[in-house]
């Protein structure tokens, strides 16, 4: 997903080179609060679920297997001697600051298309400082609605499983982790994402493609989306009710 916030950073790079060039901050101003709305928009399309809960497969501890806690987001989720579930609740999170961008790009949207003759950005009504203001605050707004599209994207088309943290790299602005997880035809893969500094924590939820495995992201790097764990028995299907 960060590639795509790259891609787009570097977009918007040469939109503001060409609005410096000719002096009006429209050229870059307007593509970007446009894109903006337009990849709200779609988020909301590609998945519509607003918050669900889906399972995983919890086997028993076999009598040769040594217990551990397995330690998700600071919850503890032991196996026991039978059959359960791991029920993994998702939810959006952080929705007012996004609906915050949204209404701006969308006022800007009006501004810089209807009253133009109002609202001129030329370059040269601004000093260093403001040009740097507006321009950031722009790729503010663009990278948060790019986030929530490509996460409601990737949470539509991939499949998930439990990955084990195998290390932990203190990076000197973000920590980050390295995982290992069993995909689709169960083949081992690995990957890497942000952590959220849980000490205890020894595994993750990673989300992959099932085609390209390779194509992963821990739960830990999901923006605005939120992910809450807890185990039950698995219901015996022979049981008459």
């Amino acid at each position: 997903m960060s590639s795509y916030v790259g891609i787009v950073t570097i977009a918007y790079g040469l939109l503001i080179a060409i609005a410096l060039s000719v002096e009006d901050l429209r050229y870059a101003l307007l593509p970007a609060a446009c894109f903006s709305v337009i990849l709200f928009l779609a988020g909301l399309l590609v998945f519509r679920r607003w918050k669900f809960a889906f399972a995983l497969p919890w086997p028993a501890l076999r009598s040769e297997e040594v217990q551990y806690p397995i330690t998700i987001d600071g919850t503890s989720l032991s196996r026991q001697n039978y059959d359960q579930k791991l029920i993994i609740q998702l939810q959006v999170r952080s929705f007012a600051e996004l609906a915050a961008t949204v209404a701006l790009a969308s006022v800007s949207c009006y501004f810089l298309i209807f009253r133009s003759g109002l609202y001129f950005p030329i370059v040269s009504s601004f000093g260093i400082w403001g040009i740097e203001f507006i321009c950031a605050v722009g790729w503010l707004v663009l990278t948060a609605n790019l986030l929530w599209f490509t996460e409601r994207r990737f949470l539509h088309t991939s499949f998930a499983s439990i990955g084990s943290i195998s290390h932990r790299n203190t990076g000197f602005f973000q920590e980050r982790i390295t995982f290992q997880f069993w995909d689709y035809e169960r083949a081992r893969r690995g990957g890497y994402g942000p952590s959220q500094k849980r000490r205890h924590d020894n595994a993750v939820l990673v989300f992959f493609k099932r085609h390209d495995p390779d194509q992963n992201a821990p739960h830990t790097a999901f923006r605005f989306h939120r992910f809450s764990f807890h185990v039950i028995p698995e219901r015996n299907r022979n049981q008459t009710l």
